[in-house]
């Protein structure tokens, strides 16, 4: 959004990412800025200097900054994409925060003997017990979404269920 707004302000972009490049001094991503500027300064665009970064700026986000380029609507696909990636985060931040209360209301499910969890291969603790309580035991070749189960344990538990969005929650 820093960039958008000195894009707005009428800067160019070699100028824009030169200032960016100041205030982000010492910041971890500032080495990341400074290629970038050092490429646009030499000629490159700002699309095709993101793109030397591919794990940091994906296919997708350079082609649709280039589209703004070519389209001369930098500066607004920039804030777009800036509000796009922090709601994006803010799912990723709730999935996380729900999934956590997820698994510690699980586990006290299990602390109170309401529920039983298992993994494939620890079977073998079901056979060790000596009274161990009536259990279902289902193996299929296609289990259910990973989603899915959260959802129903949310349910079944009483906690919130976790937002829809990236699975990379952990």
């Amino acid at each position: 959004s820093q960039l958008a707004s000195l894009l707005k302000a009428g800067l160019s972009v070699s100028s824009a990412l030169k200032g960016l490049q100041e205030q982000q001094e010492g910041a971890p991503l500032a080495g990341v800025i400074e290629h970038i500027s050092r490429a646009v300064s030499e000629s490159l665009t700002l699309s095709e200097s993101m793109a030397r970064f591919p794990r940091l700026f994906p296919r997708t986000y350079t082609s649709v900054v280039r589209a703004g380029e070519e389209g001369g609507m930098l500066a607004e696909v920039l804030g777009r994409l800036s509000a796009s990636l922090k709601a994006e985060i803010e799912v990723r931040a709730q999935r996380r925060d729900a999934l956590g209360v997820l698994r510690r209301e699980a586990l006290r499910a299990v602390d109170r003997g309401e529920l039983l969890l298992l993994d494939v291969g620890h079977d073998a603790h079901l056979l060790a017990l000596e009274a161990p309580a009536p259990v279902y035991v289902g193996v299929d070749d296609a289990p259910a979404p990973l989603d899915e189960v959260n959802l129903w344990l949310a349910r079944e538990l009483g906690v919130a269920e976790p937002p829809d969005g990236p699975a990379d929650a952990r």
